[in-house]
């Protein structure tokens, strides 16, 4: 059977394989048919036909690539996240209406003021943010259906026609720049030459979701362990709902796992740390620190690094880049918490006081030991199931808990299938696990002073989605040196599995849009 296939796959072995053109062929597949699967949903009948026959095409051919090279043991675990992200997150991108993201809309809106050279949001002498955007980029909010999204696309673009827009606040006005700096810069173009703002749209969630696939690219190829938990975490459907939308939860994943894989590569491969490492360490470890204070304990794996066997100078380097991000961490959020909405209609009317709640933080730790204890108790079920993709869109797309159920099943496999030369000391796991818990009680302690009243018995508000920078590493501490599963079609099961699992899951909002 497995001579007969890599005898009917000669030209794929010749012409494709050897000559490395399965990414360009992919890649160009990969935005030609969830494009035409689009234009179906909101036009002719015609393009339904050409649109199933294309993407039958399309999975056959990225099934037929990726079988035929784990046959041959040659395919890089990298490269086969490559062929299935491209095809799985740009359906997920061009399927998915705009704002339909979690908080995706004042993202947007962030990135298209970000555009016309608001790099701090603008503020009223209330302190309010000032957010002036265009009308149909507010509007968008409004559409439901790819028939009513069909009828927006093909309305005359008007620019000069705004709205203002989160009055009311959002976070999302506080959040580093750096984060927006391919999408503002695709809005930035849509506006000179007047394009669409619905295609400018969609082109700013493809350049979002392509850096993505780049950085975790890279994260999966030098990490030494974990890499098909990795290339799992990345194609679960929150994931890759986070990558293909306009927030800053997809940058945000995707330095998280690449400090991390460099860390380890670091660690475990190549043990001599350059000057150019310390740069891309500490420019990734510093630019996360921007993004989001909550993930600053990430920056504690360079801990690892720290040796008698490095130079003086490299260890010195390292302990500074670790205090940098902590004082960038520190500064960002108190510089930027002055852009922070205090009068937001829900704070006020819940009668929130983040002062009064750090208080009483401090003063009752035991009580506040059991607001943790209480919460996971009550919602540990909820982060678990939204963390795999239950619950996708504004939480309106529901996908059934058993597929969560196997998808954390197979991601639990993929630790056991992957034989590895390599495994964490002790001491390492037990700093993975300090890091996993600390940024989990620093989640929580962010939403309970900002969104909770004093002294509440539980935090609400938490979502799954604020786990996934952190959610590898439970997974890294479990592997061990030699200890694997001697069965060499597993690979082919997890991704037949996380295949089956992005189908349904794009079929489900293929549905929930095309009222």
């Amino acid at each position: 059977m497995k001579d007969k296939f890599l005898k009917l796959n000669t030209f794929v072995d010749k012409y494709i394989y050897q000559t490395r053109l399965i990414y360009f062929i992919i890649f160009l597949l990969s935005l030609l048919v969830p494009t035409i699967c689009l234009l179906y949903l909101i036009d002719v009948c015609f393009t339904k036909t050409v649109a199933l026959v294309l993407m039958i095409i399309l999975g056959l051919i990225d099934a037929d690539l990726i079988i035929f090279n784990i046959i041959k043991r040659e395919y890089k675990v990298e490269h086969i996240f490559a062929s299935l992200i491209l095809p799985i997150g740009l359906s997920m991108c061009l399927l998915m209406l705009p704002n339909f993201g979690v908080d995706e809309g004042a993202h947007a809106y962030r990135a298209y003021v970000i555009s016309e050279g608001y790099i701090l949001t603008d503020r009223y002498e209330d302190k309010t943010p000032k957010m002036v955007v265009p009308e149909q980029l507010e509007r968008s909010i409004e559409i439901y259906t790819y028939n009513e999204l069909g009828e927006r696309a093909k309305q005359p673009v008007d620019y000069n026609k705004t709205i203002e827009v989160n009055r009311d606040g959002t976070t999302a006005n506080t959040y580093f720049f750096l984060g927006y700096v391919f999408p503002a810069l695709t809005f930035k173009i849509g506006k000179i030459f007047n394009i669409n703002i619905f295609v400018i749209y969609y082109i700013a969630r493809i350049t979002n979701f392509l850096l993505f696939v780049l950085l975790v690219y890279y994260a999966i190829k030098l990490l030494p362990i974990g890499k098909y938990a990795l290339l799992l975490l990345c194609l679960n459907p929150l994931t890759v709902q986070c990558a293909v939308t306009l927030t800053l939860d997809t940058l945000i994943n995707a330095l998280s796992f690449l400090l991390i894989a460099c860390v380890l590569n670091k660690l475990f491969v190549d043990k001599k740390i350059a000057k150019k490492d310390l740069i891309i360490i500490g420019s990734v470890a510093i630019l996360l620190s921007f993004m989001k204070y909550a993930y600053f304990p990430l920056i504690g794996s360079l801990l690892l690094l720290i040796s008698k066997k490095n130079k003086k100078s490299t260890n010195i380097s390292l302990l500074v880049i670790m205090i940098i991000s902590m004082i960038v961490a520190i500064g960002s959020f108190l510089f930027f918490g002055r852009y922070y909405v205090t009068n937001n209609s829900y704070v006020i009317n819940n009668g929130i006081d983040s002062a009064k709640q750090l208080s009483f933080i401090i003063h009752n730790p035991v009580d506040y030991l059991n607001v943790l204890l209480n919460t996971t108790l009550k919602n540990g079920s909820f982060y678990f199931f939204t963390l795999l993709g239950r619950n996708l869109s504004r939480y309106l797309i529901h996908i059934p808990e058993i597929f969560q159920v196997i998808y954390f099943a197979i991601l639990i496999f993929s630790i056991y299938i992957e034989k590895s030369k390599y495994e964490l000391s002790k001491i390492s796991r037990l700093l993975f696990w300090a890091i996993f818990v600390g940024t989990y009680i620093i989640v929580l302690t962010g939403l309970y002073v900002g969104w909770s009243q004093t002294g509440a018995p539980i935090i609400e508000g938490i979502q799954g989605r604020y786990f996934l920078p952190i959610a590898l590493l439970p997974g890294l501490c479990l592997i061990r040196k030699g200890n694997h599963l001697k069965y060499n079609k597993g690979a082919f099961i997890l991704i037949c599995t996380s295949l089956v699992v992005a189908g349904y899951t794009l079929v489900a909002v293929v549905k929930f849009f095309n009222i």
